[in-house]
């Protein structure tokens, strides 16, 4: 059902969105021979961009591919969740309810299919969730569990830098469940670190360490934040899920009781819902996708809800009224029936190309000059290279830049602010090389 709801989405869908360029050009320029952050100059996670390559090697910009793969790793995802909320006795009642109220969370964005870091992150969160789920079972049996907690709190961080929020997360829970010491801290630490170290050796490596580190550590510490949706439009979009929260929240105080592993992990997924709120907020961008690591905590309490209603016949339309309202809202807002909600955000971009087919380069933030194009030079992303042309004067800058045009000239140059005779003015042979034409620069034969 999710593969069909999927389907649907695709093929109502106005055009590529520019969420998902991001990480087609990036793909690109690995699959033509390019090093990731030393002639690829973007804050996408290590693994995303692997990620991203594969899908480029497997099927070039093919669209119906990349949301294919993304609905089939949502599916797992779902069925995971529901798995080791079962396996580890999280309800009385065990069943696959949690899944189809994630499958409702997750499908009532259209960009739910999109493939992105958020998808993948959100896998091995979910992974580490079950070993955090089995460390509160078993107390101090399984110590050794918690190394595994952090190494995948690790991986989904370099999937997506914002959910390194997750680690001091962690730490939290642990300390409220009266379960930490000294020894368990270091294997959560030691765990989450590994992948982190492995990565830095491997640039290390290679030399490129400091690419690595400023180009996508501090990069991704940076507070900026480029919004494809608004606030509006995200509260609108998850009304539905929102007041079954409410709904829950007034119900809590009274009706629900619980044991005390079970009280537990309702305290889990509240602080992982705080939490993944926070790294909503802390994003680099920021989209309705971005919420999916809410997803998982909000099916959790709404299933809480759901299986404390006594009489079976409210329950069941309990149910039907929530799958109703998100599959409602999916679809009307597709169809942009919903004033309310706005995705001109995803696909508008802010100049007007007729180009296609031609290497760029693009001295602005705005991707949709991609979406017929391809990337040329080692600057993808505007936010991390803008420095460089904003600054052509310091020596290592006109290396970089020389470097640049020399391995992978553009045929044209998007310039809004006019900065390339500034460039020119440090590398006068290029200046000979282009022809100004508005606010472009073209190659001359």
């Amino acid at each position: 059902m999710m593969l069909l709801f999927g389907g649907v989405i695709h093929f109502m869908l106005p055009d590529i969105a520019l969420t998902e360029i991001n990480g087609i050009i990036v793909g690109e320029m690995m699959n033509e021979g390019k090093s990731l952050y030393t002639e690829i100059w973007t804050s996408i996670s290590p693994i995303s961009a692997l990620a991203e390559w594969i899908l480029i090697k497997a099927g070039g910009r093919s669209v119906g591919l990349r949301h294919t793969i993304t609905v089939i790793l949502l599916c797992g995802q779902m069925g995971l969740f529901a798995i080791l909320l079962n396996r580890n006795q999280a309800f009385d009642q065990p069943g696959y309810l949690p899944a189809f109220f994630f499958a409702c969370v997750v499908f009532i964005s259209l960009d739910s299919i999109f493939m992105s870091r958020e998808i993948l992150a959100s896998g091995f969160l979910l992974l580490s969730l079950d070993r955090l789920f089995r460390q509160l079972q078993f107390r101090n049996q399984q110590e050794s569990i918690l190394h595994l907690v952090g190494f995948y709190i690790g991986l989904a961080s370099l999937c997506s830098f914002s959910y390194i929020i997750f680690f001091p997360a962690t730490f939290l829970i642990l300390i409220i469940a009266s379960t930490l010491s000294f020894r368990m801290m270091l294997l959560l630490l030691t765990g989450f670190l590994f992948p982190h170290l492995l990565v830095n050796i491997i640039w290390f490596s290679f030399g490129a360490w400091s690419a690595l580190w400023n180009n996508y550590y501090l990069a991704s510490l940076s507070l900026q934040t480029t919004n494809f949706i608004s606030i509006k439009s995200l509260l609108y979009l998850y009304a539905v899920p929102l007041i079954y929260f409410f709904l829950l929240l007034i119900f809590i105080s009274r009706h629900i009781r619980l044991t005390r592993y079970q009280s537990q992990i309702f305290l889990i997924m509240l602080t992982w819902l705080g939490f993944g709120v926070l790294g909503v907020i802390l994003t680099s961008q920021r989209t309705a996708q971005s919420l999916i690591v809410c997803a998982p905590p909000t099916a959790f309490l709404i299933t809480h809800f759901i299986l404390r209603i006594r009489k079976r016949l409210f329950a069941e339309f309990a149910v039907l009224t929530f799958f109703a309202g998100t599959v409602s809202v999916c679809l009307l807002s597709l169809e942009n029936r919903i004033p309310q909600i706005s995705f001109e955000g995803y696909f508008t971009g802010k100049n007007r190309t007729t180009f296609k087919n031609k290497r760029v380069l693009s001295l602005t933030d705005d991707l949709s000059v991609f979406k017929n194009n391809q990337v040329a030079t080692y600057f993808p992303e505007w936010k991390i290279s803008k420095s460089i042309f904003r600054d052509p004067g310091y020596y290592e800058n006109i290396i970089i830049l020389n470097d640049a045009f020399r391995a992978d000239p553009p045929d044209i140059i998007v310039d809004p602010e006019n900065l390339m005779p500034g460039v020119f003015s440090y590398l006068p042979e290029l200046s000979f090389q282009y022809r100004k034409s508005g606010s472009n620069y073209i190659r001359n034969n």
